[in-house]
Protein backbone atom coordinates (compact mmCIF):
# COMPACT_ATOMS: atom_id res chain seq x y z
CA UNK A 1 0.00 0.00 0.00
CA UNK A 2 2.63 2.38 0.72
CA UNK A 3 4.41 1.83 -3.13
CA UNK A 4 3.51 4.54 -5.04
CA UNK A 5 4.64 2.83 -8.29
CA UNK A 6 2.94 -0.45 -7.61
CA UNK A 7 -0.01 1.15 -7.02
CA UNK A 8 0.39 2.97 -9.94
CA UNK A 9 0.05 -0.47 -11.84
CA UNK A 10 -2.98 -1.72 -9.73
CA UNK A 11 -4.90 1.29 -10.79
CA UNK A 12 -5.44 1.84 -14.59
CA UNK A 13 -8.45 3.33 -16.65
CA UNK A 14 -8.85 3.01 -20.13
CA UNK A 15 -8.51 6.64 -22.10
CA UNK A 16 -11.33 6.90 -25.14
CA UNK A 17 -8.67 6.60 -27.42
CA UNK A 18 -8.52 2.69 -25.92
CA UNK A 19 -4.86 3.58 -24.47
CA UNK A 20 -4.20 2.09 -20.98
CA UNK A 21 -2.63 4.38 -18.22
CA UNK A 22 -2.37 4.59 -14.43
CA UNK A 23 -4.91 6.17 -12.23
CA UNK A 24 -2.47 8.29 -10.91
CA UNK A 25 -5.20 10.12 -8.53
CA UNK A 26 -6.55 6.74 -7.69
CA UNK A 27 -3.49 4.86 -6.89
CA UNK A 28 -1.18 8.15 -4.79
CA UNK A 29 -5.16 7.98 -2.92
CA UNK A 30 -4.33 4.36 -1.61
CA UNK A 31 -0.75 5.83 -0.70
CA UNK A 32 -2.06 8.82 1.63
CA UNK A 33 -4.76 6.90 2.55
CA UNK A 34 -2.36 4.41 4.02
CA UNK A 35 0.08 6.63 5.13
CA UNK A 36 -2.42 8.31 7.25
CA UNK A 37 -3.60 4.68 8.66
CA UNK A 38 -0.15 3.99 9.93
CA UNK A 39 0.31 6.75 11.77
CA UNK A 40 -3.54 6.62 13.27
CA UNK A 41 -2.36 2.66 13.90
CA UNK A 42 0.73 3.98 15.84
CA UNK A 43 -0.55 7.01 17.58
CA UNK A 44 -3.05 4.07 19.71
CA UNK A 45 0.10 1.72 20.30
CA UNK A 46 2.96 4.70 21.41
CA UNK A 47 3.61 2.13 24.45
CA UNK A 48 5.26 -0.53 21.80
CA UNK A 49 8.55 0.60 20.59
CA UNK A 50 10.07 -2.68 19.82
CA UNK A 51 10.38 -2.62 16.31
CA UNK A 52 9.43 -6.03 14.22
CA UNK A 53 10.52 -6.46 10.94
CA UNK A 54 7.21 -5.35 9.71
CA UNK A 55 7.22 -1.92 11.02
CA UNK A 56 11.29 -1.99 10.17
CA UNK A 57 9.92 -2.40 6.36
CA UNK A 58 6.85 0.26 6.79
CA UNK A 59 9.29 2.40 8.45
CA UNK A 60 11.62 2.39 5.12
CA UNK A 61 8.58 2.68 2.86
CA UNK A 62 7.56 5.83 4.50
CA UNK A 63 11.10 6.93 4.33
CA UNK A 64 11.24 6.45 0.48
CA UNK A 65 7.71 8.81 0.34
CA UNK A 66 9.29 11.42 1.79
CA UNK A 67 11.40 11.90 -1.29
CA UNK A 68 8.22 11.83 -3.61
CA UNK A 69 7.95 14.82 -6.10
CA UNK A 70 4.51 15.13 -4.92
CA UNK A 71 3.71 17.47 -2.58
CA UNK A 72 0.81 15.74 -0.59
CA UNK A 73 2.45 12.69 -0.44
CA UNK A 74 6.06 14.15 0.77
CA UNK A 75 4.31 16.30 3.43
CA UNK A 76 1.88 13.21 4.57
CA UNK A 77 4.99 10.68 4.78
CA UNK A 78 7.01 13.61 6.67
CA UNK A 79 3.95 13.40 9.39
CA UNK A 80 3.99 10.12 9.14
CA UNK A 81 7.58 9.49 9.76
CA UNK A 82 7.72 11.71 12.46
CA UNK A 83 5.04 10.23 14.05
CA UNK A 84 6.67 6.59 13.95
CA UNK A 85 10.14 7.99 14.37
CA UNK A 86 10.27 5.77 17.30
CA UNK A 87 9.68 2.50 16.41
CA UNK A 88 12.56 2.22 13.95
CA UNK A 89 15.92 3.95 12.84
Amino acid sequence: MLDEEKQMRNFRVRLESGEVVPDEAAARLTVLSALKAVKQWHEKHKGNTTPSPEAVAVHAAVNRLTESPIVELKRQAEETRKAISNIAS
